[in-house]
């Protein structure tokens, strides 16, 4: 996720583990489990200063010192975990797992044992070895300050199911051949999607169900229920909110009516419900929308709120649709405050520099920081730009909509 800064990464073993019985020639059942790891990371590997009476120094002209040293000063220079999104932080976390990966099969000799990225799936033939191999691999990541969750890691018995048993009432669901059928399907869908998610609450069932629809034809009786029903997911189920935000971008490129007051309304709750949380990439999302279709906020509460959030993306996307005059009544107080010099190098360095050159707000004190500032004045002449404008729709847009990705990502929203 882009931010004013690089945020500490963890590393995450989903584990799911199976066994299954079979005859050991000791007249009972022994176990072959097939278990994977999941797990968190501590504090990663620093190099060790050279001190002396004197103090401590670094030994830059080891490899994984320069590393380090880069790493923390992508993130303020926090020594714990690396920063997530660039792709240096795969290759870097691939370098620190090969190391420990090594470091396990030094231990234990599994049946069969695979890593994807940062996912452990070792198989034991019994038990008791997979309980030792849980041991080895608590040692082996040790030895890189790396720690394990509890909470995700567990040896599970087959069978057990090989898909989410959600997925196929939502899969095998019949939307009819008429518009007017699926007009009334529409409804008996997200009445089955909504029972399915109050049974399965961490799993992603409303995203697998919208992803379900992208694929269907709606005609005009049709697509008022759907968009109807779009809004009102939107306020329960805010991680669907960049799936709906494209499928509105879609429907309204090919022609179809959008009823922007409606979701007006449904923006302005949103904000309402998620502003005052500090909650990013909802209200992120909602500001998108708003900027997309030409929504006017002038609810009192949402704009407070929203006004206090100190993310920076969320700021730049408020400042947008304040320019625009989509939240006219918008206090820009807070965020003024951050359009100094100090804060080009500090956690709100995006929006010091954006606001700023795009003229949505001035320096404080007068003058101008950036150009006053050799680095960021070097890139301001360059022309560089890290926000986007969010443009109004049209025919050709559909051309331009990335592929949907289950986790938020405000790349979308930054030039690259």
């Amino acid at each position: 996720m882009v931010g004013d800064k690089a945020a500490p990464a963890n590393f995450h073993f989903r584990c799911v583990t199976a066994s299954v019985n079979r005859n050991n020639g000791e007249g009972r059942s022994a176990t072959v489990a097939f278990w994977r790891v999941t797990a968190s990371s501590g504090p990663k590997p620093s190099a060790r200063p050279l001190c002396t009476s004197r103090g401590c120094s670094w030994n830059y002209a080891l490899l994984g010192v320069r590393i380090d040293r880069a790493l923390r000063n992508t993130q303020s220079l926090q020594t714990n975990g690396i920063p997530i999104g660039p792709d240096t932080s795969f290759v870097i976390g691939e370098i620190i797992l090969a190391a420990a990966d090594e470091e396990l099969l030094r231990t234990i000799r599994p049946i069969s044992a695979l890593r994807f990225y940062d996912d452990y799936e070792l198989v034991f033939e019994k038990y008791s070895d997979a309980e030792e191999g849980l041991t080895a691999l608590h040692s082996a990541l040790g030895v890189f300050n790396l720690q394990l969750n509890a909470q995700k890691t567990q040896i599970q018995s087959l069978p057990m199911r090989l898909d989410h048993p959600w997925r196929g009432p939502i899969r095998s669901y019949s939307f009819g051949d008429t518009d007017e059928a699926r007009q009334r399907l529409l409804l008996g869908y997200f009445d089955l999607v909504f029972s399915l998610k109050r049974e399965h609450v961490t799993d992603a069932v409303v995203g697998y169900a919208i992803s379900r629809l992208e694929s269907l034809v709606f005609e005009e009786g049709s697509w008022s229920v759907l968009q109807d029903l779009l809004l009102q997911t939107m306020s329960v189920e805010p991680d669907s909110l960049q799936q709906i935000a494209v499928m509105f971008i879609k429907a309204y490129a090919e022609g179809k009516i959008v009823s922007v007051e409606s979701m007006r309304e449904a923006i302005t709750l949103l904000i309402r419900q998620h502003a005052p949380q500090g909650h990013g990439s909802e209200v992120a999302w909602a500001l998108w929308m708003a900027l997309s279709f030409g929504c006017e906020i002038e609810d009192k509460q949402a704009l407070q709120s929203l006004a206090q959030m100190s993310d920076s993306s969320v700021a730049l996307l408020a400042l947008d649709a304040h320019n625009r005059r989509l939240l006219p009544n918008l206090d820009l107080g807070y965020w003024s405050t951050l359009i100094t010099p100090d804060e080009l190098y500090g956690g709100h360095w995006l929006l010091s520099y954006e606001a700023r050159v795009r003229n949505w707000l001035g320096t404080v004190g007068g003058g101008d920081h950036v150009a006053a500032d050799p680095a960021f004045n070097f890139l301001n002449t360059a022309g560089v730009r890290f926000y986007q404008p969010v443009r109004a729709p049209n025919r050709h847009t559909t051309a331009t909509i990335p592929n949907w990705r289950p986790a938020y990502d405000t790349t979308d929203l930054i030039v690259p």
